[in-house]
């Protein structure tokens, strides 16, 4: 060993005289940080992906949505078959996630691959341009929220996200048709236990609409305020406006929808959205598009269309739009809106049969609602 050098594990380095210490600090306080914690969040991340859209490959930017993890437990330096990574957590939901901090170089395929067979998700933390002799918690808080400094290695959501991006690409070369199966007879499905939550909300919601109209709000500011509520809240909203009990919602209220329908448009239970947008739409004298209840719905409800991108098919329908003109056509073959002519399905506009909540009650009391 001679004088100049200290005893340490033999490793690369830049520096001659190796001084593996400043180093080997960093990667500790990091790692052992953050297998104490009890919780972890990875921020948004972008990659750049080749995604196929009909037998073509196209190069496009996938957005991998933020994701938070709570552990039952964390490890450093863990072994599992064949890798060990940095810090290995066990998650309250059962899985498994593996960290790995880069700080001299990162990992290289033939790892990752080990870390696909061993966890169910695994992430990279790049404190490589880190100042050697260490940082603060404080620092490492601020760090953690960058994200450049993560990749994902493993994560099966990026197959998903892909897809969805896929899905869009392929919307947007497509002309969409409604084709031709609608209900007649509404086919319900019943969220007993949501609605009973709304009819809890019925004299909160009937203050607030007292409210909204005292302070003359805009249509599109109302929009924005019904936009903040929990999806209960607006149901009981509607139910308000429209003197309905939640828990003898119509049928129409809460149907599905042809199976022709767009994927992943509007993929949550009908009772959610179809009462706020009857609300809107279908009680009065305006014409209106699904155009325009899908731009009413992105501002309104948009957790219920949260996967809407605004792409548009190639005769302009967004996938929001397309799976309201569903909807729409099928309340028309109900007798519930009046569409425009004999224009296409998927040109026509609609006026509501009810010009206002008295018809529709009577309506409902001759079906014996």
């Amino acid at each position: 060993m001679g004088e100049q050098k200290a005893w340490h594990y033999q490793h690369h380095v830049e520096d001659a005289n190796c001084n593996p210490k400043p180093m080997s600090l960093l990667h500790a306080f990091v790692r052992d940080d953050l297998a104490a914690r009890t919780s972890l969040r990875v921020p948004s991340l972008k990659i750049f992906s080749a995604i196929e859209v009909f037998g073509e490959l196209v190069s496009e930017w996938v957005t991998i949505p933020a994701e938070s993890f709570d552990m039952k437990s964390g490890q450093a330096e863990q072994r599992g078959a064949g890798v060990q990574p940095d810090v290995v957590y066990e998650l309250k939901n059962g899985l498994s996630l593996a960290l790995e901090v880069k700080y001299t170089h990162a990992v290289d395929l033939e790892k990752q691959r080990r870390l696909q067979d061993n966890y169910h998700a695994a992430v990279e933390l790049d404190v490589s341009d880190l100042p050697a002799e260490g940082i603060s918690r404080e620092q490492l808080e601020t760090i953690l929220a960058q994200s450049r400094r993560w990749q994902w290695l493993v994560n099966p959501r990026i197959r998903f996200a892909e897809s969805r991006v896929r899905m869009n690409l392929e919307w947007a070369k497509t002309v969409w048709r409604a084709g031709f199966s609608f209900n007649k007879t509404p086919q319900a499905r019943p969220a007993t236990q949501k609605l009973k939550q709304a009819k809890k909300r019925l004299l909160w919601a009937e203050d607030s609409l007292l409210s909204i109209r005292h302070r003359s709000l805009e249509p599109w500011d109302a929009a924005i305020w019904l936009g903040e509520q929990h999806k209960t809240d607006r149901v009981a909203i509607a139910c308000a406006a429209m003197k309905l009990d939640p828990e003898i919602l119509p049928a129409f209220m809460q149907q599905s929808l042809p199976p022709e329908k767009p994927p992943t448009a509007f993929g949550h239970h009908p009772y959610s959205w179809q009462p706020p947008l009857f609300m809107k739409f279908c009680l009065g004298s305006k014409p209106f598009s699904a155009h325009d209840a899908g731009e009413w719905s992105g501002v309104a409800m948009p957790d219920r269309c949260e996967t809407e991108e605004g792409k548009k098919s190639l005769n302009g329908y967004t996938r929001t739009a397309a799976a309201l003109q569903m909807y729409f056509l099928q309340l028309q073959a109900q007798g519930l809106l009046t569409g425009s002519g004999q224009a296409a399905r998927e040109e026509r506009t609609f006026t509501p049969r009810f010009a206002a909540v008295a018809d529709l009650h009577a309506h409902l009391r001759a079906l014996g609602v």
